[in-house]
């Protein structure tokens, strides 16, 4: 499936350049720029058209179970980004992709620090819709669970945003000398029994880690369309 840019949406914000594309899920992680074609900041709204889950880079593909997926018409994917799974699916969270250049003032040397500004834009769109209450980001070292290393909600990384302790925004990165992705995305829905049922795990362990996802993430009520115009007020404040 081809690419779609969205019309009539903005193109920049302050120093942003803005990019809204949709497409099925495969397309959105193969078409990303190369950072040494791109001269500036960069963010990229993704609209996905289809259902996957997106493995993290290292993530073995023994952890999923193929057989399942195809009988749900589930895409099994992999981003290049390390990390947990994170199911997608149309109208079923807000993807971005941010760009920021190796000599921007916003690119962290520092990988567990440079996340932290993108979390803070997040944190302050969500509470501006009213949705939510109880806002944080952490700016702590990563906590792991036993089941983070399979699923990206089930622990929690610098810059990432809780509500009421559970887990809002899911960052992660890929990074060379010309710059770094950070990519986020923020559930609009989480359906923990079928996201487990994709994984390869024993019924009393499929148990535990539905558990577990429901209780380490939650879902944003606000619409799309406000969240995303907060978003991009707020990464117009950072030009």
């Amino acid at each position: 499936m081809p690419v779609a840019r969205l019309g009539d949406r903005p193109e920049r914000a302050g120093s942003f350049a803005l990019d809204w594309l949709a497409a099925d899920t495969s397309t959105l992680l193969d078409s990303l720029p190369a950072p040494a074609h791109l001269g500036g900041r960069l963010v990229r709204f993704c609209e996905v058209r289809d259902t996957a889950l997106i493995l993290g880079s290292s993530q073995p593909d023994s952890s999923v179970d193929a057989g399942v997926a195809a009988s749900l018409g589930v895409a099994l994917l992999r981003r290049r980004a390390g990390g947990g799974a994170v199911l997608v699916a149309p109208a079923g969270q807000l993807w971005v992709d941010v760009f920021i250049p190796a000599n921007d003032e916003l690119f962290e040397t520092d990988v567990g620090r440079s996340f932290h500004w993108l979390g803070d834009a997040f944190a302050a769109a969500l509470h501006k819709t009213g949705a939510v209450s109880d806002v944080a980001v952490h700016n702590g070292p990563s906590i792991g669970t036993r089941w983070s290393r399979l699923l990206c909600f089930c622990g929690v990384g610098p810059g990432e945003v809780l509500v009421q302790g559970r887990k809002v925004l899911g960052l992660a990165q890929r990074r060379n000398r010309f710059g770094a992705w950070l990519h986020a995305m923020v559930p609009l829905a989480i359906d923990p029994d079928r996201t487990v049922a994709l994984l390869a795990l024993a019924e009393n362990d499929r148990e535990a880690a539905t558990q577990a996802l429901g209780e380490s993430a939650a879902a944003v009520s606000a619409a799309p369309e406000v969240l995303t115009e907060l978003l991009v007020e707020e990464l117009r404040r950072l030009s």
